[in-house]
């Protein structure tokens, strides 16, 4: 005879399906983004970009720029542990709102439908990712949406403004890509003697007072 699990057990397990459904979508999330990590590192940055989503070539153009803000950061994170260490990263790593101790696996994730809000001690504004196909892709679209909220902007302000602020966003992007490049030359050629010299002049390039 079939075993019968008590009313309670069931409904218990009936309230936590969707519980558990959301944590695997969250595991799904934080491993598409582990992925688009090693896509960088292992500079395949074609395929990274595959794993954007972006409407128009203004749109492709800021995809292109994070990209390339990726692997600027992977290089500058590369310099500073081999000169300062992990201690040394830690300290460093706030300037350049990087992800928490703990890596992607200690970032919140909400889920909404096919959209998800990653978020992190430090960090300036959420990263959004859509799923696509099944994968989940960082998405341009919801990012410029949610930044023109942030600045106040109505929807047709928004409309209006998108292709000035994207081309305005690319240049910032790249000015800072640039610049962590050359502070990760310096930091390797010593010219910061401690985590806190290097932390200051991380903090001028991403406030863009050095590039």
């Amino acid at each position: 005879m079939p075993m019968r699990l008590p009313a309670a057990t069931v409904t218990m397990m009936a309230l936590l399906a969707p519980l558990r459904a959301r944590a695997a979508d969250a595991d799904d999330v934080r491993a598409a983004m582990k992925h688009m990590d090693a896509l960088v590192t292992d500079h395949k940055w074609l395929d990274a970009l595959d794993n954007y989503v972006a409407v128009n070539d203004s749109e492709r153009n800021l995809a292109r720029a994070m990209v390339e803000m990726d692997d600027a950061m992977d290089k500058f994170q590369t310099a500073v542990r081999a000169k300062f260490g992990d201690a040394g990263w830690n300290t460093i790593g706030a300037a350049v709102h990087a992800l928490p101790k703990g890596g992607v696996d200690a970032v919140n994730v909400t889920i909404t439908g096919d959209l998800a809000t990653v978020t992190w001690a430090g960090a300036t504004s959420p990263e959004f990712l859509k799923k696509v196909g099944g994968v989940w892709k960082i998405s341009v679209p919801d990012l410029m949406a949610y930044s023109m909220k942030a600045a106040g902007a109505t929807e047709t302000q928004a409309r209006e403004l998108e292709p000035q602020v994207l081309e305005i966003s690319v240049d910032r992007v790249r000015r800072m890509s640039s610049g962590l490049v050359w502070l990760s030359l310096e930091i390797t050629a010593g010219k910061y003697a401690t985590p806190a010299d290097a932390k200051s002049a991380a903090d001028a390039v991403m406030n863009h007072k050095k590039t």
